[in-house]
């Protein structure tokens, strides 16, 4: 009678405790009755007694509020069937838009099914079996009044979210302002008390609801309100909640249940989707870092144009103009290094090997982990090479001690696991086995057998895929094998090798049936044509290419550059190799190349002439670990040793800028001292001067090419008339070079090329005197040297003792005492004209790695840990301390800003981080930019990126109190 289902018997017995022997006669009666062959019959005659038990309505009630009473408890009992996450009474009351104290006293028949306890604990479902009886149409009849239609109820839900949302979300609901998630006390019940659980489900499930709706156009309008007004608030709650990653699943879903015709409305979709992949991490931290991190660098785009009325930081120049080719940045968890990844054919999965042999395999829609795959059970040795079956199924793995294994790439599963002998020890049982690490494994198309390329490159392993049999093993090539590439028919491998050759593998009959003799430049990676008639290597790094023709043995196109003597140059093995990947389109006409070190270049295969050439910033460090998916479409990639994944568009750059030049990075910045000038040195050697308000160019000085070693960050007299910068070497001194600003000429040089004395060496740091006449500079040797600006002539020289390297100078304002902040963690106050020390200043617990003069005439100091020191020029004496958090701290050195109104902003570790009166606060992260230099004045910040972008940034709307 149970059907074999405690439920049946649970149910029961919890139905039996009214009118115990009334029921147990109607149940009995029931199952006499029950003719249906269902598995669930018993069970289904237990349900429809109880749900028909609810009708036994007030005998007094007309029919019309019989009818609405059953109506109202179809509403109430729909709903929680389809409910994604249980409420209580009172949230559900909410939420249906239902009278107080509705809920529970219809549920009273219900106790054997549901659980129904008093708010705040939710009301549940005993069993699945309840609801997807209620749904089937088949075990519950259509026509009674329990029968739930799903689809009907998902409407009406959807509708009720966006309703709700639409009436009560508005910024800042919680009143948390720029406060971090973690540091909001007792935020769950703030949650409860501000937001509500019913408006919280509605934001956490209005698109689950929505995909599985039909369309109306109460609906539809509701959508477009929520979609226009409430998006960014919506963020909020999910950032609160710490529910982002359902926002990215609802937005998902939402995209593909829209009218396709609707564009503009899937055009705003789309961008909150990728606003939200790209800095979903950031918005993690808080709610304010939507309005700070994220929505000042969001591109100009629909919903810019909607939301940009929310802006709390103004980016005056450098804004992105369309979204990056990045799609979003994997954080894997807990750190492991990165060695190895992998995209699947049909791009929806991005699978990571890591040095403890794990696999990891990652969702390109979310941009979150599916699962962890651990092949070996314990810590093994790193998972090297990666690559998906052509069907998508399988995803094999090699590993540095030659294991090879084949999972399931759906569920992680391991199906099939082998070794790869050596060479000289595969086919001998009696002999040790030596295993080889795997570096490399190439699918043929086919999807039958598999190559791998072991760690010496020169052995290549045919592996049997649906058994993991070793078919073929090819050794002692005559070269190191760079790259392999299987034809279109799965029965020939292609092998370039190093020294200048490549070979041609019949992997049917296991031996060598070409061998190709390739000069002029070394290429990187190998491809035949979707005929298999050709065969291409290419380099972008070079960029050169060659295509082979299998039928007749010749050269049919060669490609390459020649320096301007016309002279050709053979590099050695390891300078400037690049590990690329080489692709055919799928028509045959074009060749597209992807070196690891960012470029790109693509060549029209039948003429050889180059059509793209640009960098694509899904990865900028080389050698880098990446793949791209078999369309071209998507890059996987990861730094050496990097526990970061970073998935992005390949196409973004062919698309959207065709020809686009590569961008000089910028190097090093400074502001002028009135904060008007904004000086960028960038890694084309020139110096460019921006104009800090109106954010535009206003010159570019002589190129700084002629000199040598590396150069400071530029620094301007304190009239703002010079500006200095300093290059050095070990060996070779140094040379100071000083421009006039208003014409853009150089106006002086000086140094000493020569390494001869104790004070001279490697630069640290420069600085100007008060009145720009006199430059100060320390070395790496702790030296000091005071310079004359008009004759260009040293006028002083001190030493330092060697535990006393000098890490940052400072004059005072009369220009009489020049301060040092040394490596052993005291500020040392000299007399120019005697050199002798007027007192040292302690107080800082690391080297003292920055200090300036502030516009009223204080000294501010700042330590490598951070803390910092504001002295009292007169006497000496410090006057107040604070500290910049240590998860902003690093070692590298920046110099401090200030302005009358004591606002002072840094850079660290990725974010912008405003200290005053005392306090520290973080501001904004820029940790998606890759930042390579900044600079500060006031509320404005300016930086430049990996990229070659340059912004400056207005921070005055965020910093009002």
């Amino acid at each position: 009678m149970a059907d074999g289902l405690f439920i049946y018997a649970s149910a029961a017995v919890t139905y039996l405790r009214v009118q115990p022997m009334k029921r147990m006669k109607i149940i009995l009666a029931s199952e006499q009755h029950q003719k249906a062959a269902s598995t669930f019959k018993h069970l289904d005659a237990l349900y429809r007694q109880i749900l028909q038990s609810a009708e036994a309505l007030d005998p007094d009630a007309d029919l019309d509020d019989r009818v609405e009473i059953l109506e109202e408890l179809h509403t109430i009992v729909g709903t929680i069937v389809v409910l994604l996450d249980p409420l209580c009474a009172r949230s559900l009351e909410l939420l249906l838009e239902l009278e107080r104290g509705t809920v529970q006293p219809a549920l009273k028949p219900f106790h054997s099914v549901l659980s129904i306890s008093n708010p705040p604990h939710p009301i549940r479902v005993f069993h699945k079996s309840f609801p997807d009886f209620l749904s089937d149409q088949s075990r519950s009849d259509a026509k009674s009044w329990y029968h739930i239609d799903t689809k009907k109820q998902h409407t009406r839900l959807a509708l009720l979210c966006l309703n709700h949302m639409n009436k009560l979300l508005q910024r800042d609901m919680c009143g948390v302002g720029d406060l971090e998630r973690k540091e909001i006390p007792d935020l769950e019940r703030l949650l409860d008390e501000k937001v509500k659980p019913h408006l919280v489900y509605a934001c956490h499930h209005w698109g689950t609801h929505l995909s599985q709706a039909e369309h109306s156009e109460a609906l539809d309008g509701a959508l477009h309100h929520f979609c226009m007004t409430k998006l960014l608030y919506w963020l909020e709650i999910l950032a609160l909640t710490g529910k982002l990653n359902t926002g990215v699943q609802a937005l998902t879903l939402v995209k593909d249940w829209c009218d396709p015709h609707d564009i503009v409305l899937g055009t705003i979709l789309n961008d909150c989707y990728r606003f939200l992949l790209l800095f979903r991490d950031i918005f993690a931290l808080g709610p304010s870092h939507i309005y700070r991190s994220g929505l000042p660098f969001m591109p100009e785009c629909e919903l810019f144009n909607v939301v940009q009325k929310e802006v709390g930081v103004k980016v005056r120049c450098g804004k992105p103009q369309r979204w990056s080719s990045v799609l979003f940045r994997l954080q894997v968890d807990p750190p492991s290094p990165v060695l190895s990844v992998a995209i699947s054919p049909d791009c929806m999965y991005v699978a990571s090997g890591f040095i403890d042999g794990k696999v990891s395999i990652w969702s390109v829609t979310y941009g979150t982990l599916i699962r962890t795959c651990d092949i070996f059970g314990e810590p093994a040795l790193t998972a090297q090479a990666l690559a998906f079956s052509p069907d998508g199924a399988s995803l094999v793995s090699g590993h540095m001690d030659g294991t090879i294994a084949i999972m399931d790439a759906k569920t992680g599963v391991l199906k099939l696991k082998a070794n790869t002998p050596s060479p000289s020890d595969y086919s001998d049982p009696n002999r040790t086995v030596i295993f080889e690490a795997i570096t490399q494994i190439v699918f043929a198309p086919n999807g039958n057998h598999f190559a791998t390329l072991s760690a010496n490159h020169i052995s290549i392993a045919i592996w049997n895929a649906k058994n993991c049999d070793l078919i073929h093993k090819f050794t002692d090539l005559t070269a190191l094998v760079v790259d392999m590439a299987f034809s279109p028919d799965s029965n020939m491998l292609a092998a370039y090798c190093l020294k200048d050759a490549a070979l041609v593998l019949d992997v049917i009959a296991g031996k060598i049936i070409d061998q190709i003799a390739l000069y002029y430049y070394p290429y990187s990676a190998v491809a035949f044509s979707p005929d298999g008639k050709h065969i291409a290597f290419a380099n972008s790094f070079v960029p050169s290419m060659t295509i082979w023709d299998v039928p007749t043995k010749t050269f049919v196109l060669q490609k390459f550059p020649e320096p301007p003597s016309g002279l050709l140059i053979f590099p050695q093995y390891g300078q400037n190799f690049e590990y690329s990947t080489l692709m055919y389109s799928s028509h045959g006409t074009r060749l597209i190349c992807f070196s690891s070190n960012g470029a790109v270049n693509i060549w029209n295969a039948e003429t050889g002439v180059i059509l793209e050439s640009f960098r694509n910033h899904v990865y900028y460090e080389f050698p880098s670990f990446f793949s791209v998916s078999p369309d071209a479409s998507l890059i996987a990639s990861s730094k050496p040793a990097s526990t970061e994944i970073t998935v992005g568009v390949a196409q973004t750059a062919i698309q959207n800028d065709p020809g686009k030049a590569v961008l000089p990075e910028v190097k090093s910045l400074a502001f002028s001292p009135d904060g008007t000038v904004i000086a960028s040195v960038l890694s084309n050697d020139t110096i460019t001067l921006w104009d800090a308000d109106t954010a535009t160019c206003n010159k570019t000085l002589v190129s700084m090419g002629v000199y040598y070693g590396d150069y400071s960050k530029p620094i301007f007299s304190p009239d703002g008339t010079k500006l200095a910068v300093a290059f050095s070497e070990w060996n070779k001194g140094f040379n100071v070079v000083i421009w006039d600003v208003l014409n853009g000429v150089e106006g002086i040089q000086f140094g000493n090329d020569e390494y001869d004395a104790p004070s001279c060496g490697k630069l640290d740091t420069i600085t100007f005197s008060s009145d720009g006449n006199q430059l100060a500079l320390s070395s790496e040797l702790g030296g000091i040297q005071i310079w004359d600006t008009i004759s260009g002539k040293c006028i002083r020289s001190y030493s330092v003792q060697t535990d006393a390297r000098v890490r940052s100078l400072v004059f005072s304002p009369g220009g009489t005492v020049i301060f040092s902040g040394c490596s052993n963690n005291m500020i040392l106050a000299r007399n120019i004209a005697t050199g002798e020390l007027s007192k040292s200043l302690t107080g800082h617990e690391e080297s003292v790695t920055a200090m300036m003069i502030s516009l009223d005439s204080r000294l501010f100091s700042r330590d490598k840990s951070g803390k910092i020191i504001c002295w009292n020029v007169d006497d000496l004496e410090p006057l107040e301390e604070s500290q910049v958090p240590s998860v902003y701290n690093d070692e590298e050195y920046y110099d401090l800003t200030s302005t009358s109104q004591k606002i002072e902003l840094y850079y660290r570790n990725g974010w912008v981080v405003r200290i005053s009166g005392g306090g520290c606060r973080p501001l904004c992260s820029l940790l998606e930019h890759k930042v390579t230099a900044w600079a500060s004045y006031g509320s404005v910040f300016a930086y430049g990126t990996e990229s070659g972008d340059f912004r400056i940034v207005d921070f005055s709307k965020a910093l009002v109190p």
